[in-house]
């Protein structure tokens, strides 16, 4: 990370083997933990990664640039959605226990739920 980025969120994998880690500049970093190795640079974001969340091997993050992207870490072009509604900097994330859904929460005071059959 250069020395002029800063950190600006965290979230353990559901294994714990790897950490992503958020930067201001907007890209996201996955870390192998047992190695302290970083595995991956994930960019794509236009501000500061704000949320972080886990679904086996897809990673959510969430951004000041109000959108979502979700990424399956075994491909190479990983994005594999992009949601889009809030109007301001998406600041939670959360995967529903069987994996189907993603909360979001946003600074406009909006909760939405993307559902991935639809």
């Amino acid at each position: 990370m250069p020395a002029d980025d800063q950190i600006t969120s965290v979230a353990w994998s559901n294994k714990g083997q790897h950490l992503a880690i958020g930067t201001n500049s907007g890209d996201t970093q996955i870390w192998d933990t047992t190695h302290c190795k970083l595995v991956r640079t994930l960019s794509g974001h236009l501000g500061r990664v704000s949320a972080i969340a886990w679904n086996g091997s897809t990673v959510s993050t969430g951004s000041r640039d109000r959108m979502i992207l979700s990424r399956d870490l075994r491909a190479s072009n990983s994005i594999t959605h992009r949601h889009t509604g809030h109007k301001q900097e998406v600041c939670g994330l959360k995967w529903s226990f069987d994996g189907q859904q993603l909360a979001s929460g946003g600074n406009d005071n909006k909760l939405m739920i993307w559902n991935l059959k639809s």
